[in-house]
């Protein structure tokens, strides 16, 4: 009798710790799936959320600005600054470049493509020259 009872709370014992080791298995697995699909988010929107600059040095050639349109042909191709840029910067870029296109030095840009067009923008531009120094929106 002493033996059935022992293996009675045996068993019992041994459900319980199946019923609980399911229940952790299960909180387990769906913490593993939300950290997965985190992952999965993450890598499918990697493009659209990074901000990857693209680099070149270039001598100015010629600033252009129409219509609060801001354009500034280089050695390298063309940039459009971002034209809803407060106009007190917009005026720094474009004295900025000027400067530099007197000079004559090479100028360092990071920007982004945006479609067809190599757009430096209100937060993501910035600019280099070893006569002038630096300018841009991150300082």
């Amino acid at each position: 009798m002493i033996d059935t009872l022992k293996l009675e709370r045996l068993r019992q014992a041994i459900g319980d710790f199946a019923v609980n080791k399911g229940k952790i298995l299960l909180v387990l697995s769906f913490l593993l799936f939300i950290v997965a699909a985190y992952y999965v988010v993450d890598f499918v929107t990697e493009d659209s959320l990074a901000v990857k600059y693209k680099k070149t040095t270039a001598l100015v050639e010629e600033v252009q600005e129409t219509k609060n349109v801001l354009t500034i042909v280089t050695s390298q191709g063309f940039f459009v600054v971002d034209p809803g840029l407060r106009s007190d910067k917009f005026k720094n870029i474009a004295d900025f470049f000027r400067k530099v296109k007197e000079d004559g030095s090479p100028v360092r840009i990071d920007y982004k493509d945006v479609g067809n067009d190599k757009v430096i923008e209100n937060v993501f531009y910035r600019a280099e020259s070893t006569k002038f120094g630096k300018i841009g929106s991150l300082k």
